[in-house]
């Protein structure tokens, strides 16, 4: 298990505002060096010029971001670092496949997420990781995106959006890209119980874009 976290967190960084002086949010190595995959809407208002890449570690690094590339309809960004050095340590995650005539991945299937979340009166900020199973997938709507869902029976707190969700048997696999936290609540008598779930948009139906990055 020890060898698993130490892989996870090699790969997954979080996402710097210079201009608010503070993480928004958390990334991850895709596919290949100089490229990230994260939430769109943690890059909503900002430029380019103002995003930083952050690297954890025994020695802090922060990469300037070059490029960026948003799915279409789906809260999901490509972001490419520029100067980013041969030696520059760290893993990329690759695209998990659905079973084999199958459109998506199983419900039950487990998974995890690890990032960033800012909590409060914490610091510094902690990678923290999260484990639960694929409980629901539909479309999903969330103004301006609209996507194929994965619906995830733990909290999603601020930072933890762009974080990866990968399979648990296959921790190099990333299946999607958390994207927020939901309320859902429901009322019988004088009973009420209410669920915070995740929701993240499924890789999946994006295979012509990503294979275009």
């Amino acid at each position: 298990m020890e060898e698993h976290s130490i892989s996870l967190q090699k790969r997954v960084f979080m996402l710097f505002s210079l201009r608010a002086e503070h993480p928004i949010g958390t990334c991850f190595g895709f596919g290949r060096k100089g490229l990230f995959l994260t939430a769109a809407h943690l890059i909503d208002g900002y430029s380019g010029d103002d995003l930083r890449i952050v690297s954890v570690g025994s020695e802090v690094k922060l990469w300037p971001i070059g490029e960026v590339r948003i799915a279409e309809r789906a809260d999901i960004a490509a972001l490419y670092v520029k100067g980013l050095s041969h030696e520059s340590s760290f893993d990329c995650f690759i695209q998990g496949k659905p079973p084999q005539g199958h459109n998506d991945f199983p419900l039950g299937e487990e998974v995890i997420s690890v990032g960033y979340p800012l909590l409060a009166n914490e610091k510094p900020v902690r990678t923290r990781l999260m484990k639960g199973h694929l409980q629901a997938s539909y479309p999903y709507r969330s103004h301006p995106y609209e996507y194929s869902a994965f619906e995830l029976p733990f909290p999603a707190f601020p930072g933890q959006s762009g974080s990866p969700l990968i399979r648990d048997w296959a921790r190099h696999d990333v299946v999607g890209v958390v994207t927020e936290s939901i309320r859902y609540s429901s009322e019988l008598g004088e009973d009420r119980t209410e669920a915070y779930w995740t929701i993240a948009a499924s890789l999946a139906p994006l295979t012509d874009w990503m294979e275009s990055l």
